[in-house]
């Protein structure tokens, strides 16, 4: 997938996807269904972003017995 209408917020400790129309928006990637609330990536050695999957599928996994 390509999306040219997309920008890196770069911070301290992360980034961000932004769209290039309205970089304030910061939840529209997670409106859109492009990412779940959970999902993590890492730079991988050819640069590429690489899908390492979803930390709260390990909740859901769960009894949530804690919660």
């Amino acid at each position: 997938m390509y999306y040219k209408d997309y920008d890196l917020m770069k911070f301290d400790n992360g980034f961000r996807v932004v769209k290039k129309d309205n970089p304030d928006d910061k939840f529209h990637m997670i409106d859109e269904g492009l990412l779940k609330i959970g999902d993590t990536f890492v730079v991988g050695p050819s640069g590429y972003f690489e899908h390492r999957g979803n930390i709260m599928d390990a909740f859901e996994d769960t009894d949530n017995a804690l919660a």
